[in-house]
């Protein structure tokens, strides 16, 4: 058998451009190496002027010429060397992908124990010589770089420009709002994406978008009122371990402001952003998805559960370049199956929260009736002291009217509305808010229950206590309480 070697013509720098990232994947993808580098502070700049270009810097570790080069070659690290724990990077093919995904020209200059060394691919020169030529940059060719003073003030750390943004930019945009726009949805990315990071209190990392902090968000609200940590649970795949851990968050009308904030990113709402978040080396790749294993609908809309891997077991999640998709090896999918039911009832579970109707409860406003083969119709208790009470003081032909208003109410209730609603994550006022509510309801529950029972006023105020909306509400009873000491502002 004869052998003759086929080298790639540089055209194929072209193609690679198609490799499928986006702004904000690519701008990822920088940020990986920059943290792999063990950088803490990483400046995005970009500017229309003279001409339309990015630049990143980072203060991490910097390259010396000889890891340059090899940082600028196509796959200079294979995918299957054995990595550091907490390197980020796969194919060896980041830098320059991402790169030029956005612009046809990318150099790179970084700076380390005072040295530096500078190197450019220029898509048009490839095409122009039909080499594979790096071209070294000067001294002049460096001093002239956007930013280039971020770099000259630290001892090492590494700047990149990008120039010629020919996919990036629209084509009438002389201003820059269209990358603006884009930059915004980028920096929400980031702040998703390297939240752990963000938000660390051991190696807190900083990244800055033209001068403003990228926003941080928590999708688990770790350690937050009202979250219920389910407890992480380790699964050996292959000899490497992957922690599953799994997060109920309250509902979205029980969320703070601050909460929401936190909670909800890149406009998503909460049944979108249910399932599992994948992390490797605690960087975020994918969210949002139960790989198929339960439906997205409005039982787990609260259930998060993060996954956290190394990157030892890139293969088996088949890993991709762009890093924005995985999929789980078999053995983790078939434990996932067993742990994803009892997630999405306990998310279910909270959903319903105090707004859950129970059968058969006196104290309860509304009851469940049901019928059979799955249906059910939901109807005003009868039972419930203020219902009974006010039937109790009507003449026959009053009673008979408020019969047919209570009939009305509760063959309109408009389910499909609300149902609509909320899945939009609208908040829906659930209830009661100002002390002078509270006070007449308590009251007039009082009023009844004296009527009726006699005894004394304390063993009544208990009796109240008991009663919907009292009883399931422990913040309402404890105001109801602060209110009758006169301790209420």
């Amino acid at each position: 058998m004869e052998d003759e070697e086929l080298v790639p013509d540089p055209e194929l720098m072209e193609s690679m451009r198609a490799v499928g990232y986006s702004l904000k994947t690519a701008i990822a993808d920088i940020c990986d190496n920059a943290i792999s580098a063990k950088a803490s502070f990483i400046s995005i700049q970009w500017d229309v002027r003279p001409t339309p270009h990015v630049t990143f810097f980072d203060n991490g570790d910097g390259m010396s010429r000889d890891t340059l080069r090899l940082a600028m070659k196509l796959a200079g690290k294979s995918p299957m060397t054995s990595r550091g724990t907490d390197d980020l990077g796969r194919f060896g093919l980041g830098l320059k992908t991402a790169s030029l995904s956005q612009a046809r020209s990318l150099s790179v200059i970084s700076r380390q124990a005072g040295i530096t060394s500078a190197a450019k691919w220029d898509l048009d020169y490839l095409k122009a010589t039909g080499k594979w030529t790096l071209q070294w940059m000067t001294d002049e060719e460096i001093a002239t770089t956007p930013n280039i003073d971020k770099l000259n003030s630290v001892d090492s750390g590494t700047l990149i420009f990008w120039q010629e943004l020919d996919l990036l930019l629209d084509e009438d945009d002389f201003q820059g709002s269209f990358l603006a726009t884009k930059f915004d949805e980028a920096a929400s990315h980031l702040g998703l994406v390297f939240h752990r990071f963000l938000n660390s209190r051991v190696k807190r990392l900083e990244i800055l978008v033209n001068g403003a902090s990228v926003p941080t968000f928590d999708p688990f609200l770790d350690g937050e009122p009202g979250v219920v940590d389910r407890g992480s649970t380790s699964i050996s795949i292959n000899g490497e371990t992957v922690v599953v851990h799994p997060f109920i968050l309250p509902s979205l009308n029980k969320m703070t402001r601050p909460q929401k904030d936190k909670a909800l990113f890149d406009g998503s709402k909460m049944r979108e952003a249910q399932g599992f978040y994948v992390y490797r080396n605690m960087r975020l790749l994918t969210w949002g998805t139960w790989f198929r294993l339960v439906p997205m609908d409005e039982t787990g809309k609260l259930a998060r559960v993060r996954v956290d891997t190394g990157n030892s077991l890139d293969a088996d999640w088949k890993l991709g370049i762009t890093k924005s998709e995985v999929q789980p090896p078999k053995s983790l999918r078939d434990a996932l199956k067993r742990l994803v039911p009892q997630i999405v009832d306990n998310s279910a579970r909270a959903s319903r929260g105090k707004s859950s109707v129970k059968a058969n409860s006196v104290g309860e406003i509304w009851r469940i009736n049901e019928l059979g083969n799955k249906a059910f119709e939901l109807v005003i208790n009868e039972a419930h002291p203020l219902v009974s009470g006010f039937a109790g003081e009507l003449e026959d032909t009053q009673r008979r009217t408020f019969q047919a208003v209570l009939k009305m109410l509760e063959t309109n209730f408009p389910a499909t509305y609300v149902h609509q609603r909320l899945s939009r994550d609208n908040s829906m006022r659930e209830g009661l808010r100002s002390d002078e509510e509270i006070w007449a309801v308590a009251q007039a529950l009082f009023e009844q229950l004296a009527s009726k029972a006699g005894g004394l006023d304390s063993e009544i105020w208990q009796m109240v206590e008991a009663i919907e909306p009292f009883h399931s509400d422990s913040q309402l009873k404890s105001r109801l309480r602060a209110i009758r000491n006169g301790e209420s502002n």
